[in-house]
């Protein structure tokens, strides 16, 4: 009888630490999928913005790309011979727009390896705003647009020119 005592109350504790056990195992699983939860949000958000970022870029470089190749036709159709250098301006400043477009991709591919420049250099929208709007002056006010912009006075700005 008293080994039949011994064996049940072993029985006893290994039942005990096998539930114990269990429960540790449950605990861990349940934390477990909620850090797999938090990783597939953290991963689907990422491929979103990643996403968009190249919808956006996709849309800043197809927009001088698409100045370049329309004034470089207007160049070589021959029709208008005075307007020539005013195209090849556009087509130079359209080129640049796109070069900085291409540079800002590069240095955020850095940025995201860990390995570009740090900080952000100084942004002054006129001057960043102002070659743009240039290049399609000329056709706007026969859109009904007018793309000049002048800054207040006093603005921070106004003068970076």
């Amino acid at each position: 009888m008293e080994r039949e005592s011994v064996e049940a109350a072993a029985l006893q504790a290994a039942l005990e630490r096998a539930r114990t056990e269990g429960d540790r195992l449950r605990t861990a699983l349940a934390t477990a999928e909620s850090t797999i939860a938090d990783l597939r949000r953290q991963a689907q958000a990422t491929s979103r913005a990643k996403t968009d970022f190249m919808a956006r870029m996709t849309h800043e470089i197809r927009t001088p790309l698409s100045a370049i190749i329309g004034l470089a036709n207007l160049a070589l159709s021959g029709q208008d011979c005075a307007a020539m250098p005013d195209y090849l301006v556009k087509i130079r400043v359209s080129a640049k727009t796109l070069l900085d477009v291409v540079d800002d991709i590069t240095e955020f591919s850095r940025l995201e390896k860990g390995s570009g420049r740090r900080g952000l250099p100084p942004l002054f929208p006129g001057r960043t705003a102002r070659p743009a709007a240039g290049a399609f002056c000329r056709y706007g006010p026969e859109q009904g647009l007018d793309p000049r912009h002048q800054p207040r006075p006093g603005h921070p700005h106004a003068s970076a020119r």
